[in-house]
């Protein structure tokens, strides 16, 4: 097991949602100097002070905004990425670093990119290859599809029972207890979602990888829990581990390494949630 160190929650403020490295990366030239500068102190440390230092890996900002209106700002976001990796580098030179996608990782564009068609994996809208760098492995995330998985079951508390793979009466009936959810549970139910969409969509990921001749990394992926509301809200059990399945075979098949989000909390695997005490 290696470590990726994602300095990502500095600058917090307190019971603040955002930190402030979200905003001020992409408005304040003068905060990315500073940026790049604790790179270049975070890496000299690493290898003063952590024996193992060589598995340790490095990963530039998890989430970077650079997306305005829906429209990825990757040059502006790749301009300041290339100065972190050189100051990690000239830290460490044989350090492997993940990038980062724009757009909350690619996920906010890939959902709103297969809303009313069928599942869109475009990575090259959200991320590109490097030629000057070596040693680099490429992250996204993959919250696909949103009514069903980690991080999407907080804006539909009023689904509960649905099942994967998608079934047509299931998603009905789910759709006629709701209020707030009806569009995305026709999105689910539209895209057909099962395991052959599944690898359709990691086969659209491969084929960026391949293309380029890099490695790609998934940094979040999984299910929430099937009570994640305290009164049995969530995504069908049998549903979340089927799913699970899916997406390891998907990404074993295409070379695609990734980190399951996450291990603990509401929406992990090895823990029991209690709601309210998480």
């Amino acid at each position: 097991l290696d470590v990726i160190v994602v300095p990502n929650g500095f600058h917090a403020v307190s019971g603040e949602l955002n930190n402030l490295a979200d905003g001020a990366l992409l408005d304040d030239a003068t905060f990315r100097t500073l940026h790049v500068k604790f790179w270049s102190h975070l890496a000299r440390r690493a290898r003063k002070e952590i024996p193992n230092w060589r598995q340790v890996a490095f990963q530039t900002h998890n989430e970077p905004g650079f997306c305005a209106n829906s429209k990825p700002q990757l040059n502006k976001w790749r301009s300041h990425e290339k100065r972190i990796i050189r100051a990690i580098r000239k830290q460490i030179p044989t350090s492997t670093i993940f990038t980062g996608a724009v757009c909350t990782n690619g996920d906010q564009f890939f959902e709103g990119d297969s809303l009313g068609g069928p599942p869109l994996v475009r990575i090259n809208q959200v991320m590109s290859p490097y030629k000057q760098f070596k040693n680099l492995i490429y992250t996204i995330h993959f919250r696909m599809p949103r009514v069903f998985v980690f991080q999407g079951f907080g804006s539909h508390p009023d689904v509960k029972g649905l099942k994967y793979p998608m079934n047509r009466a299931n998603v009905s009936s789910a759709i006629s207890k709701v209020d707030d959810s009806k569009s995305d549970l026709e999105d689910y139910r539209d895209n057909n979602w099962k395991r052959t969409v599944l690898f359709d969509a990691m086969r659209q990921a491969a084929d960026w990888k391949t293309k380029h001749g890099v490695k790609l990394h998934i940094t979040e992926w999984g299910t929430t829990r099937s009570n994640v509301d305290g009164k049995g809200g969530g995504p069908d059990a049998r549903g979340r581990l089927l799913y699970t399945r899916d997406m390891v075979d998907a990404m074993k098949k295409y070379g695609i390494t990734w980190t399951y989000s996450a291990w603990m909390d509401w929406d992990g695997l090895t823990k029991k949630f209690i709601y309210g005490k998480d």
